[in-house]
């Protein structure tokens, strides 16, 4: 299955790039569930027709059977999936802009999901420091992305 760079997740304004920091390790969390879960039903092989099955006209009826449901399904939980990996995709790449290490070792403990209270108590950074830091990391992916 291939899909278009049209759909390039945009992030428009610094609060939706800090709501995507601050949502990233649920996001990789249940972007993970689902991988663990549907793995090998989400993009799996695809079955197409070949020879003279495929020069013939296509009907236009409506299919409801079970079958057609359950495909129906599982391609929305790989859409799920790829709009899950979209909205993490910004804040992985603003790891590239970060300079200061503290930044990045802060960045990366909100990734992994550590709490406000966890990072200040590993970088000594309290937590209007640390929403400076988002803050600019925000402006960062809002810039560039």
């Amino acid at each position: 299955m291939t899909y278009s760079t049209n759909k390039i997740y945009k992030i428009e304004t610094k609060e939706k790039a800090l709501e995507l920091i601050h949502n990233y390790y649920s996001n990789a969390n249940q972007l993970l569930k689902y991988i663990d879960e549907y793995g090998e039903e989400i993009k799996g092989a695809n079955i197409s027709q070949y020879g003279i099955e495929s020069s013939l006209p296509k009907s236009n009826d409506v299919n409801t059977t079970p079958f057609l449901y359950e495909i129906n399904r599982r391609a929305k939980k790989d859409r799920m999936c790829e709009k899950l990996g979209q909205k993490m995709r910004p804040v992985q790449m603003a790891k590239q802009f970060i300079v200061d290490e503290t930044e990045e070792l802060v960045l990366e403990m909100r990734m992994d999901g550590k709490s406000l209270k966890k990072i200040h108590e590993v970088t000594g950074k309290n937590k209007r420091e640390q929403y400076k830091i988002f803050d600019k990391i925000a402006e960062d992916i809002v810039k560039y992305n």
